[in-house]
Protein backbone atom coordinates (compact mmCIF):
# COMPACT_ATOMS: atom_id res chain seq x y z
CA UNK A 1 0.00 0.00 0.00
CA UNK A 2 1.24 3.47 -0.81
CA UNK A 3 1.27 6.44 1.49
CA UNK A 4 0.89 9.74 -0.35
CA UNK A 5 3.13 12.53 0.86
CA UNK A 6 1.69 14.90 3.44
CA UNK A 7 0.87 18.43 2.33
CA UNK A 8 4.10 19.59 3.98
CA UNK A 9 6.15 16.91 2.19
CA UNK A 10 4.50 17.78 -1.13
CA UNK A 11 5.36 21.45 -0.58
CA UNK A 12 8.98 20.68 0.32
CA UNK A 13 9.45 18.37 -2.68
CA UNK A 14 7.96 20.97 -5.02
CA UNK A 15 9.95 23.84 -3.51
CA UNK A 16 13.27 22.03 -3.79
CA UNK A 17 12.56 20.76 -7.32
CA UNK A 18 11.42 24.18 -8.56
CA UNK A 19 14.43 25.92 -7.00
CA UNK A 20 16.94 23.35 -8.25
CA UNK A 21 15.66 23.08 -11.83
CA UNK A 22 14.21 26.46 -12.85
CA UNK A 23 15.46 28.69 -10.01
CA UNK A 24 11.84 29.33 -8.97
CA UNK A 25 11.91 30.27 -5.30
CA UNK A 26 8.59 29.60 -3.55
CA UNK A 27 7.02 29.48 -0.12
CA UNK A 28 3.77 27.83 0.97
CA UNK A 29 0.89 30.27 0.76
CA UNK A 30 -0.50 31.51 4.06
CA UNK A 31 -3.80 32.53 2.45
CA UNK A 32 -6.12 30.95 -0.11
CA UNK A 33 -5.60 31.83 -3.76
CA UNK A 34 -8.51 31.69 -6.18
CA UNK A 35 -7.71 30.21 -9.58
CA UNK A 36 -6.33 32.84 -11.91
CA UNK A 37 -8.65 33.86 -14.75
CA UNK A 38 -5.75 33.21 -17.14
CA UNK A 39 -4.91 29.86 -15.55
CA UNK A 40 -2.67 27.33 -17.26
CA UNK A 41 -2.70 23.76 -15.98
CA UNK A 42 -0.02 21.24 -16.79
CA UNK A 43 -1.30 17.72 -16.20
CA UNK A 44 0.82 14.60 -16.35
CA UNK A 45 -0.69 11.19 -15.70
CA UNK A 46 1.04 8.13 -14.34
CA UNK A 47 0.38 4.42 -13.96
CA UNK A 48 1.65 2.57 -10.92
CA UNK A 49 0.20 0.58 -8.03
CA UNK A 50 -2.60 3.13 -8.36
CA UNK A 51 -3.06 5.50 -11.28
CA UNK A 52 -3.10 9.21 -10.88
CA UNK A 53 -1.93 12.56 -12.12
CA UNK A 54 0.10 15.57 -11.12
CA UNK A 55 -1.43 18.98 -11.79
CA UNK A 56 0.49 22.26 -11.73
CA UNK A 57 -1.80 25.28 -12.07
CA UNK A 58 -0.39 28.78 -12.49
CA UNK A 59 -1.07 32.07 -14.20
CA UNK A 60 0.09 32.72 -17.73
CA UNK A 61 2.43 35.36 -16.23
CA UNK A 62 4.27 32.70 -14.22
CA UNK A 63 4.38 30.39 -17.24
CA UNK A 64 5.83 33.24 -19.31
CA UNK A 65 8.44 33.88 -16.61
CA UNK A 66 9.45 30.20 -16.67
CA UNK A 67 9.63 30.24 -20.48
CA UNK A 68 11.61 33.49 -20.48
CA UNK A 69 14.15 32.01 -18.09
CA UNK A 70 14.48 28.91 -20.28
CA UNK A 71 14.78 30.96 -23.50
CA UNK A 72 16.95 33.74 -22.02
CA UNK A 73 14.49 36.45 -23.08
CA UNK A 74 12.34 39.01 -21.29
CA UNK A 75 9.05 37.66 -19.82
CA UNK A 76 7.12 40.06 -22.07
CA UNK A 77 8.79 38.72 -25.21
CA UNK A 78 6.23 37.14 -27.55
CA UNK A 79 8.14 33.83 -27.54
CA UNK A 80 8.02 33.66 -23.73
CA UNK A 81 4.27 34.28 -23.76
CA UNK A 82 3.76 31.76 -26.59
CA UNK A 83 5.77 29.09 -24.75
CA UNK A 84 4.22 29.68 -21.28
CA UNK A 85 2.19 26.45 -21.36
CA UNK A 86 5.11 24.42 -22.64
CA UNK A 87 7.38 25.72 -19.89
CA UNK A 88 4.83 24.83 -17.20
CA UNK A 89 4.40 21.38 -18.80
CA UNK A 90 8.16 20.83 -18.70
CA UNK A 91 8.25 21.78 -15.02
CA UNK A 92 5.40 19.30 -14.38
CA UNK A 93 7.35 16.61 -16.24
CA UNK A 94 10.46 17.21 -14.14
CA UNK A 95 8.51 17.33 -10.88
CA UNK A 96 6.55 14.17 -11.75
CA UNK A 97 9.91 12.44 -12.24
CA UNK A 98 10.76 13.36 -8.65
CA UNK A 99 7.33 12.86 -7.07
CA UNK A 100 6.25 9.52 -8.54
CA UNK A 101 9.37 7.60 -7.38
CA UNK A 102 8.98 9.27 -3.97
CA UNK A 103 5.40 7.96 -3.71
CA UNK A 104 5.88 4.51 -5.26
CA UNK A 105 9.54 3.82 -4.49
CA UNK A 106 12.67 4.12 -6.57
CA UNK A 107 12.46 0.45 -7.55
CA UNK A 108 8.67 0.35 -7.93
CA UNK A 109 6.93 -0.17 -11.22
CA UNK A 110 5.50 3.03 -12.63
CA UNK A 111 5.25 4.89 -15.92
CA UNK A 112 4.77 8.59 -16.60
CA UNK A 113 2.54 9.88 -19.37
CA UNK A 114 3.12 12.94 -21.49
CA UNK A 115 2.23 16.35 -20.05
CA UNK A 116 -0.85 18.15 -21.36
CA UNK A 117 -1.66 21.84 -21.01
CA UNK A 118 -5.24 22.79 -20.13
CA UNK A 119 -6.90 26.14 -19.47
CA UNK A 120 -8.64 24.94 -16.29
CA UNK A 121 -7.94 22.44 -13.53
CA UNK A 122 -9.52 19.08 -14.37
CA UNK A 123 -12.29 18.11 -11.93
CA UNK A 124 -11.84 15.24 -9.51
CA UNK A 125 -13.55 12.01 -10.47
CA UNK A 126 -15.78 10.15 -8.05
CA UNK A 127 -13.05 7.59 -7.37
CA UNK A 128 -10.20 10.07 -6.97
CA UNK A 129 -8.65 11.75 -3.95
CA UNK A 130 -6.23 14.64 -4.01
CA UNK A 131 -3.59 16.29 -1.92
CA UNK A 132 -2.53 19.77 -2.86
CA UNK A 133 -0.66 22.85 -1.79
CA UNK A 134 -0.40 26.38 -3.13
CA UNK A 135 3.05 27.92 -3.28
CA UNK A 136 3.84 31.57 -3.96
CA UNK A 137 6.92 32.65 -5.89
CA UNK A 138 9.22 35.42 -4.73
CA UNK A 139 7.55 37.56 -7.44
CA UNK A 140 4.12 36.92 -5.90
CA UNK A 141 2.80 34.38 -8.45
CA UNK A 142 0.79 31.46 -7.06
CA UNK A 143 1.36 27.91 -8.30
CA UNK A 144 -0.97 25.11 -7.24
CA UNK A 145 0.58 21.67 -6.89
CA UNK A 146 -1.89 18.79 -6.72
CA UNK A 147 -1.36 15.04 -6.55
CA UNK A 148 -4.48 13.12 -7.60
CA UNK A 149 -4.72 9.37 -6.94
CA UNK A 150 -7.37 6.83 -7.96
CA UNK A 151 -9.07 5.10 -5.05
CA UNK A 152 -8.80 1.35 -5.33
CA UNK A 153 -12.11 -0.40 -4.66
CA UNK A 154 -12.16 -2.37 -1.43
CA UNK A 155 -13.12 -6.01 -1.76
Amino acid sequence: MITPPSTDELALLAQSTFADTVFLLTEPSTEPHAPSPDCLCAVIGFDAEVSGRLVLAASTALGAQLAADMLCVDPTDEQAVAQAGGALAELANVFAGVLVPHVFGETGEWALGLPRVLLAEPPLGASERSRGVTLVSDAGHAIRVELVLEEKPTN
